[in-house]
């Protein structure tokens, strides 16, 4: 008789990117579960003052996209985090953006999550990216 685990877990990553660059962080999927995106958390930083670090997103499965297809309109300050000696404290600060799906994402076992980023800010960025879900596998017959 099979018995059925779920467990939580968290995917994360950081990536530097150039002004006006396009990067990816991949994430690999273990052989032995399934996973279940339920949610995603991201922040970027930048070290010049006075500027916010805009940049879109889009996350594939393998080479599907599911999530965004750089819309435009659409863009993720991460918080604006400054680290420069001065910042512009008019920007808001905190922890990370979350962004929660209305029903978790499957990724079958074996499976690449492929995040990309496009920097659309005139200066360097860091991105921070985590994917909160859970793993799902069975043990036995």
């Amino acid at each position: 008789m099979k018995k059925v685990f779920k467990k939580p877990y968290l995917y994360n990553g950081q990536i530097v990117l150039a002004a006006n660059a396009v990067g990816q962080i991949n994430f690999q999927v273990n052989s032995d579960f399934n996973y279940y995106m339920s949610s995603f958390t991201y922040r970027a930083e930048t070290a010049v003052a006075n500027t916010i670090p805009y940049f879109s997103i889009q996350i594939q499965a393998n080479e599907d996209r599911i999530f965004f297809d750089w819309m435009p309109s659409d863009y993720f300050s991460g918080m604006g985090i400054e680290t420069n000696p001065a910042p512009d404290l008019r920007y808001p600060v905190g922890l990370a953006n979350w962004f929660k799906f209305d029903s978790p994402y499957p990724f079958p076992a074996k499976s690449t999550i492929v995040i990309n980023l496009r920097n659309d800010t005139a200066s360097i960025i860091t991105v921070n990216f985590a994917l909160n879900g859970t793993r799902v596998y069975s043990i036995g017959e």
